[in-house]
């Protein structure tokens, strides 16, 4: 999977939250939950490209595995989740300056059926300037946890049991 920063898509991942991450690289706000501050996709900020063009693009890393997930963004880094492989899927934080991989975290979980066109990584993560809340589903249930700017767990909660014919892309959402 590629991950670009005003760059042609190549994954789904990241076809959403391209332009509203170069919105955050401007310097404008951070870009902390699915579809932005306030969750409405849309930013105040100035001399945002309005295409996708060889000039516009600041940089293009490879990343690991696959996702349905927006990155999200705080102060200079962004944070994507991704499905590794069978039963292995990742918070991925990248330096938004170059892309360069900071520190990747990853989580075991038990496979289950899903729609072929959803992925185990489709729940967008949510950040503050403290952590990162994730949302996963498993046969087990739901869960939620929260993860320190430096990668390191600093809860896990349970949420209860979860049933989806086509698997679950909840994202989180901060309240207080």
């Amino acid at each position: 999977m590629k991950a670009a920063i005003l760059a042609p898509m190549k994954s789904p991942i990241f076809a959403f939250a391209t332009v509203a991450l170069s919105v955050a690289l401007s310097g404008a706000q951070e870009w902390p939950r699915f579809r932005g501050p306030g969750g409405v996709g849309v930013s105040a900020a100035k001399g945002i490209p309005t295409g996708i063009a060889p000039g516009n693009i600041k940089w293009e890393v490879d990343v690991p595995g696959t996702g349905h997930s927006s990155p999200v963004l705080w102060d200079d880094t962004i944070y994507l989740t991704a499905t590794l492989g069978e039963g292995l899927r990742s918070l991925i934080a990248l330096d938004a300056k170059d892309g360069k991989e900071k520190w990747r975290t990853e989580h075991a979980f038990a496979p289950y059926s899903q729609h072929r066109f959803n992925n185990f990584a489709a729940s967008t993560p949510a950040c503050d300037g403290k952590r990162v809340y994730l949302t996963w589903t498993s046969p087990q249930g739901a869960e939620a946890l929260a993860v320190d700017h430096s990668g390191e767990t600093v809860w896990k909660k349970t949420l209860g049991s979860f049933y989806a014919k086509h698997g679950s892309a909840a994202s989180p959402v901060l309240a207080g």
